[in-house]
């Protein structure tokens, strides 16, 4: 069934006025035409009753079922796209969509505390209809989208989401986009080009916990790292969305060490003394997962936590919208909030977005969700508004986008990613608090951490960078090559990465160091001059020159090291887009760097299958 057919002509209906408008509802509602197909599986007659899936659920309609027969449910044009089906008075519930097909079931089920099974009844869709998809989004240039903070309402975010992914964002070179808290983690995971209805099911089943026991509802930071765990990789930090940085997370921080007035000081210190901090540089995909960590960061979702910016310097971070709601890319951001605000005096929410719900949704559904099929609701009706939105308002907004003519033409985005370890995941968890008993702890859980054992150390000169990239045949290509002269660092091999300093950790600098120091200072930049030149990194002159001096490689990029058979003092390590050659001091010392690297990296690739295996 296409979309076309299962909804019919779409209309436009009365615009929202008078007590919607000061409530807050979206003028995006449209009326839908097209019917629920229905099959009873079950050995009895069953009762289906259809109701409307918003908070005042009126009724619609009754149809009886005999068994094994089918039947279906038109309610005709109206303004809603999907419907409360309940079987039976409530034996069984679903949300179901037009043009969607759907069977009643019985399924067994364990019985607590027993070796017994019951039976109950499921109703499972067998089909949805088929979403439009194009490519209006794939090409425009100026475009930016802003999603707000959002808690349990980041599922209507996801469904707008979709339906942007569906329109072609991902493939635009040019789009921005924003968020905090839930939008941070939507517009992210949106821009990577995740599945989407992935992270919602994850977010689905985490909801179902909560509704089971409401004391999970704290657990939300362990939710929001399970959403992720299902589609971040090591190797997504290297997609174009993040290494051009387009992808802002904002978060709140501070550097102040006054103590707390309240609550031990958790919030107190970013309401009184932060500020408004938008993470875009990221060296790792455990770095982009911290930063969202850190944007959801709002008390039942866990407390504050020390972060170290790319500079070193430490500081508390905590949600998004305690400095900025709604944060924006640039005035003609498209802004994306998940409820009605109603009549926000103060402006504690951000601005009337752009695109918000087009019926009455309380803020309220984002501290405790709501039942299963108002979820389940609340997506959908996300991707309709947004739908509704860019049919109505794409046009023009991107007519009124200043300097259009300025930008240069950039050819589509295309990613893979090459590694799909997930020692970032390992990674977050040594620097970021999970459970509410380390939260407690505060900084004291950060020095409990053991960190990675080192293995092997000493001074390096990296010779040469080779970057590699794929012909359209896909066969392994070298691109760039690069001689870095010399350039010297201290290098550490640990159970985890493989990191390079300036110099050994607690050194003094000598006197008779600082010429050697200006040598190297000299050779960075020469080497720099050349990345530039050649095009190889798409990171800024700062950027660059901050990861010469220290930086690190975690070993599940690595996939091979050898000596190279006609300068037996270098080392070659090589992984999936670059090759570096370092120069030891002798050959010794090489051969020693060699086995000390192959062995860490086949430990590690040892230590990830057996978790593997023991998750499947």
């Amino acid at each position: 069934v296409s979309a076309a057919e299962a909804t019919g002509p779409e209309k436009r209906v009365s615009k929202v006025t008078g007590v919607r408008y000061l409530a807050g509802v979206h003028d995006l509602r449209k009326t839908y035409t097209g019917s629920v197909s229905f099959n009873n599986l079950l050995s009895q007659e069953v009762k289906l009753f259809f109701c409307e899936p918003n908070l005042v659920g009126g009724f619609l309609k009754r149809i009886d079922v005999k068994p094994g027969e089918s039947c279906s449910f038109d309610p005709g044009e109206t303004e809603c796209f999907d419907f409360h089906l309940s079987v039976n008075e409530g034996k069984a519930k679903a949300h179901v969509v037009r043009g969607g097909a759907y069977q009643l079931k019985e399924v067994e089920q364990e019985v607590e505390q027993s070796e017994e099974k019951s039976l109950k009844w499921v109703i499972e869709m067998m089909s949805r209809p088929e979403r439009k998809k194009t490519d209006k989004l794939a090409k425009l240039k100026g475009l930016s989208f802003s999603f707000s903070a959002s808690g349990w309402l980041v599922v209507y975010q996801l469904g707008v989401a979709e339906c942007l992914q569906n329109h072609g964002i991902t493939k635009n070179p040019y789009v921005r986009v924003s968020g905090a808290s839930g939008g941070a983690l939507t517009s992210a995971l949106m821009m990577y080009g995740a599945d989407i209805r992935q992270v919602r099911e994850s977010l689905f089943k985490s909801a179902a916990a909560v509704h089971a026991n409401p004391g999970m509802a704290f657990s939300l930071r362990q939710f929001v790292l399970e959403a992720m765990q299902g589609v971040v990789r090591d190797g997504s930090f290297k997609h174009p969305a993040f290494t051009s940085e387009r992808c802002e997370i904002a978060v709140s921080a501070t550097t102040s060490k006054m103590p707390g007035f309240i609550v031990r000081g958790y919030f107190s210190k970013i309401m009184l003394t932060g500020s408004e901090c938008r993470m875009k540089e990221f060296s790792s995909s455990a770095d982009i997962a911290i930063a969202l960590l850190a944007s959801s960061t709002c008390g039942l979702s866990g407390l504050p936590f020390t972060f170290k910016d790319e500079d070193g310097k430490e500081q508390k971070v905590a949600d998004g919208a305690f400095k900025n709601f709604l944060p924006t890319i640039d005035d003609s951001s498209v802004t994306v909030k998940p409820f009605c605000a109603g009549i926000d005096i103060f402006g504690l929410t951000g601005k009337r977005s752009d695109v918000g719900p087009s019926e009455y949704v309380p803020g309220s559904f984002g501290v405790f969700p709501p039942p299963m099929t108002m979820l389940q609701h609340l997506y959908e009706l996300g991707y309709q508004d947004m739908e509704t939105w860019l049919e109505m308002h794409l046009d023009e907004r991107h007519a009124s986008i200043p300097g259009l003519e300025e930008q240069p033409e950039l050819p589509e985005v295309a990613f893979e990613c090459v590694n799909d370890g997930m020692l970032w995941y390992d990674e977050v968890l040594q620097r970021v608090p999970v459970r509410w008993r380390d939260m407690i702890k505060g900084d004291r859980y950060l020095e409990e951490q053991k960190g990675p054992a080192v293995l092997h150390e000493g001074q390096l000169e990296l010779e040469a960078l080779q970057f590699y990239g794929r012909a359209v045949d896909g066969t392994r290509i070298l691109k760039h090559s690069i001689e870095a002269a010399g350039v010297q660092r201290w290098f550490l091999l640990t159970d985890f990465d493989l990191q390079w300093r300036e110099r050994q950790h607690g050194a003094p600098t000598q006197p008779q160091q600082e010429e050697t120091e200006d040598e190297n200072q000299q050779k960075v930049e020469w080497m720099l001059r050349g990345l530039q030149v050649a095009g190889a990194l798409g990171a800024s002159e700062k950027r660059l020159l901050q990861r010469s001096k220290s930086g690190r490689v975690h070993l599940s990029w690595i996939q091979e090291v050898s000596i190279d058979s006609e300068a037996h003092m270098h080392l070659l390590v090589k992984t999936a887009s670059f090759c570096v050659t370092l120069k030891a001091s002798s050959s010794t010392s090489a051969n020693e760097w060699c086995a000390a690297i192959e062995a860490a990296v086949a430990a590690k690739r040892t230590s990830y299958l057996e978790l593997e295996a023991e998750e499947a």
